[in-house]
């Protein structure tokens, strides 16, 4: 549908639509040919790079908004806007009236190249940054403005929202870079249908140019004005075709000047559907990378500063022995009794989804033939009669000169009689057609899934002691706890520079990871999102929807076509009728025009037998023509007569308000003169009404709507099923039945408090560190691995994280709603319990000895390696050999000296031993005075 609304004199619509959403695809791009950019590709290194952008920052001449053209203007008129969320940037403009004089200045495309090379700097520099940086940031934006602004404050396309328009990124020019490496060439992609989406914007623009005074009309009655042919694109509406569309009317062999615009528009159409479709582009994910390499930006602000310098003291444990602890239960089988126990844990889900869709539709139609045998008799008698009778008689006298007479009689009789009888017979055939159809579609679709997953552990436990196996006593079985015993001894590494942090939540991911398991499982592609190309029907097209309907299985109807011809004949007289005399006729014809199309404009062609002058007038609603031959458009036959076959006529039926909603009739009337041997053919242009095209949309949308729903529950099923499986095989493997070693869990334990402390020291989430990139097979970027290798051997050399210390506080310091599983979480390892409970930790790092002074470089300036950017070589101080870092790793001796003496350090258990006998375990001290108990060796 074309933003225009169709021209027709009575029903005219605005149809309101949703504002179109900014394509964050295009993000705006900063100014690529300035000396900035330019002196940053030259940078070989990223130190000289981060160098240049510091110095053009301390040489800047714009130091905030007020510095620029209308600065303090735009600002105060964003920070407006801000508070409505349905400000559009034709709000901005008409708050900005001197906006299009600031930007029509000879000078204002170099103020805006420094705004940008200012903005380009902000992001390389590693300081120095402008002040009011995101203001500027708008600034540049509203200077970038796009043209679709007329003069006169209407706007072309759709309203843009503000908030959407600040919102886009800004995208720095790419700077081609000495020291990056060339990725794989991409695969060649597949060239669009440039073909059929030509002939589609064609089509629009010349159904856009239908309408009455870009046409050319008939004369007053209906003929064709000498020198144009009706219904064709005048002369200068044909010169404001674009120029692609006439590429596409020149390939296809259409000639605007004598093909009319309907028919042009069908070859064009019919054209069109003779190429293959293309598929459905579905948008990738936009991901806006910045030229050079990425690393994560310098804190503004350090949150971590140095504890204090002290003895790094370090304690150590290590497991001794284990050792009966209290009693956990006790089994008392009398004598002659006999005790069974069977423990059945069976665990069991099921899920049922059931999907049903009915649709019944009903559709009656009738058509009823009549035929209808007339026979018209015809008589005539005429009757005469002429008597005459007469006898001669004849006398004669005369009396002297003056007298004279003469007498006669005559009698004369004649007879005459005429008869004449006409019979004339006629066959009229009237069609009311009439047939029955009853069209019932019951579609009802049944899916059920129904997944079970059961788990049935039995365990019996029997105790006889009676008959044959009884003891002849009471049997008591005495149940104890185990308590590990670790040897703990304090040591001391020497003077340290101390690092204290607060961890909240220091087991958070872990409990991600529980929630969303990893299996490994070969998931099916999941179907391309709907909403991505078409949120509702508004969006739809018939490429589009052919294409989506063969990505999601739907069974969709063509868009109707732009115009439908409607066709209807008329024809009189016999064989071997006469002309003679002034025959006449009148005809009166009702074309049925189909829903959804309102008639447009008609012509009709007609064949005459006369001896005369012969006139048909035609009647469409309130347009008339006449059908008057000329001698040009005759044939001379014989007997006198002639046959007439021209000219065409031509009626155009824009003005009619005939109705749109179901089939209606259009009434067509003919009337003949002087001919009683005539026929006529009339074609009806038909053209789409817009609410059609719109029912079509809505209709094939919600087609397209429930295919793709459909095959989203067919993904889901398939991927719970597959998830179902692969969860049945872990359990099933259950690689780890009794947990994780403890000495695995103290790694996840160090590695996740790692994580946390460089995070809060970097001020950054590691969404930065993208060195290798998704291909097949993946590949790294070789500037970006040296980059990010610097960043990370810096945060893991700079501290001694083998000696990392910490403490975990209770539950009661995570989130409220997290309480109940933290409290009820069980783990056989007590660390790791404690570890997974804490809702809060303390951690103590100690910085590396002769590194102090480069953490604390960074935490004021935000610079790797004391400034330099790079790691150390190996003839400076701060270089860490490899094997160093290998000794810290496997506990290797660093020359720790040990603080006083030893001690044992009892962890509780949830292991069960039984006892051996029945004997009540007992402890003693191991000195009088010393509060230190064994478990006594006779017990």
């Amino acid at each position: 549908m074309t933003d225009e609304t169709s021209l027709n004199d009575v029903f005219r619509f605005v149809q309101l639509r949703p504002r179109r959403p900014v394509d964050e695809a295009q993000p705006i791009l900063l100014v690529a040919d300035t000396p900035l950019v330019k002196q940053l590709a030259g940078a070989g290194s990223v130190s000289k790079r981060v160098a240049t952008a510091n110095a053009f920052l301390q040489s800047a001449t714009i130091h905030g908004p007020a510095d620029l053209p209308l600065g303090t203007d735009i600002v105060a008129a964003i920070a407006e806007l801000r508070g409505n969320a349905e400000a559009t940037l034709e709000d901005l403009r008409a708050r900005l009236p001197g906006l299009g004089d600031a930007r029509s200045a000879r000078d204002f495309p170099a103020r805006v190249a420094a705004l940008s090379d200012l903005l380009l700097a902000s992001f390389f520099a590693s300081g120095g940054f402008p002040e009011g940086l995101r203001a500027l940031q708008d600034l540049y934006r509203v200077y970038r403005l796009p043209d679709a602004l007329s003069p006169d404050g209407e706007t072309a396309h759709p309203p843009v929202l503000l908030s959407d328009y600040l919102g886009r990124s800004l995208l720095a020019p790419q700077i081609e870079r000495k020291d990056e490496s060339t990725p794989p060439p991409p695969l060649p992609a597949t060239a669009p249908d440039q073909g059929r989406q030509a002939l589609t914007v064609a089509i629009t623009e010349l159904l856009r140019l239908d309408r009455r005074e870009l046409l050319e009309q008939p004369d007053a009655n209906g003929g064709a004005r000498e020198g144009s042919i009706p219904f064709t694109l005048t002369t200068k509406a044909r010169r404001n075709v674009s120029a692609p569309t006439q590429a596409v009317l020149q390939r296809q062999g259409v000639d605007l000047a004598v093909t009319p615009i309907d028919t042009a528009v069908q070859r064009l159409f019919a054209d069109k559907w003779r190429l293959p479709g293309k598929g459905v582009h579905w948008p990738r994910p936009v991901v806006t990378t910045q030229p050079g390499v990425t690393l994560p930006p310098a804190p503004r602000q350090a949150l971590v500063q140095p504890a204090g310098v002290a003895d790094l003291l370090v304690v150590k444990q290590q497991i001794k022995r284990y050792e009966g602890a209290e009693i956990a239960h006790i089994e008392n089988v009398l004598i002659g009794e006999k005790k069974s126990r069977a423990h059945r844990q069976l665990e069991r889900s099921e899920e049922t989804v059931l999907n049903e869709t009915e649709s019944t539709r009903s559709q009656e139609t009738e058509v009823q033939t009549t035929d209808r045998f007339e026979l018209n008799r015809e008589a005539s008698r005429t009757v005469k009669n002429d008597h005459k009778q007469g006898f001669g008689l004849s006398l004669s006298g005369k009396y002297g000169p003056t007298v004279e007479f003469t007498n006669s009689v005559v009698i004369e009789d004649s007879s005459s009689s005429e008869d004449a009888s006409k019979n004339s017979s006629r066959y009229a055939k009237d069609v009311v057609s009439r047939s029955l159809e009853r069209l019932t579609e019951r579609v009802r679709e049944v899916r059920t899934r129904t997944l079970i997953r059961e788990t049935e552990e039995t365990s019996l436990h029997e105790l006889d002691n009676g008959g044959a196996n009884g003891t002849g006593k009471h049997i008591n079985g005495v149940y104890q706890f185990l308590d590990k015993v670790y040897e703990t001894q304090v040591f001391n590494y020497g003077i340290r520079e101390m690092f204290d942090f607060m961890i909240p939540e220091p087991a958070s991911f872990f409990w991600y990871v529980e929630k969303n398991p990893t299996l490994d499982v070969d998931l099916p592609p999941a179907p391309q999102k709907l909403e991505l190309v078409c949120p509702n029907a508004s969006y739809l097209e018939d490429d589009l929807a052919f294409a989506l309907a063969a990505e999601f299985g739907a069974e969709i109807d063509a868009m109707p076509a732009p115009y439908l011809l409607i066709a209807a004949g008329a024809k009189h007289g016999e064989d071997n009728a006469s002309e003679s005399g002034q025959p006449r006729g009148v005809q009166r014809l009702d074309l049925t025009v189909p829903a959804g199309y309102r008639p447009l404009r008609a012509h009709a062609r007609g064949l005459a037998l006369s001896d005369d002058n012969p006139v048909i007038a035609v009647a469409i609603g309130s347009e008339r023509a006449l059908w008057q031959p000329t001698a040009a458009g005759r044939v001379a036959m014989s007997g006198g007569h002639t046959l007439a076959y021209q000219p065409a006529l031509y009626l155009y039926l824009a003005a009619e308000p005939y109705a749109l909603s179901t089939d209606s009739k259009l009434g067509v009337s003919i009337l003949a003169h002087e001919t009683a041997t005539w026929s006529l053919d009339l074609v009806v242009v038909a053209q789409r009404t817009d609410e059609a095209e719109d029912r079509w949309r809505l209709a094939t949308y919600n087609k397209l709507r429930a295919a793709y729903e459909d095959r989203v529950r067919e993904y889901d099923g398939k991927v719970a099923q597959l998830r179902a499986d692969a969860e049945a095989r872990a359990e099933r493997d259950n690689r780890l039945p009794f947990g994780a070693p403890p000495a695995t869990n103290r790694q996840t334990i160090t590695t996740e408090l790692r994580k946390h402390c460089i995070s809060m020291l970097t001020q950054q989430r590691y969404d930065a560190f993208d060195a290798t990139r998704d291909a097949s097979p993946p590949y790294f970027d070789f500037a970006e691995a040296v980059a990010e290798g610097a960043y990370i051997r810096f945060f893991e050399q700079a501290f001694e994280w083998d000696q990392i210390q910490y403490v975990f506080y209770p539950y009661f310091w995570a989130r409220k709603a997290t309480w109940v599983e933290r409290f009820s979480k069980q783990e056989i390892d007590p660390l790791f319990l404690e570890f997974l409970r804490a809702g809060s930790a303390r951690v103590v790092v100690p910085a590396r000895p002769g590194f102090e002074a480069a953490v604390s470089h960074f935490l004021q300036t935000g610079k790797l390696w004391g400034g330099e950017g790079e790691p150390p070589r190996i003839h400076n101080p701060l270089y860490v050999s490899i094997i160093d870092e290998i000794r810290e790793r496997t506990g290797a001796p660093r020359g720790e000296i040990p603080v006083g003496e030893p001690w044992d350090n009892r962890v509780p258990t949830a292991l069960v031993l039984v006892r051996p006998d029945s004997d009540l375990p007992k402890w003693k001290r191991t000195a009088p005075k010393a509060w230190e108990w064994v478990p006594d060796e006779g017990s």
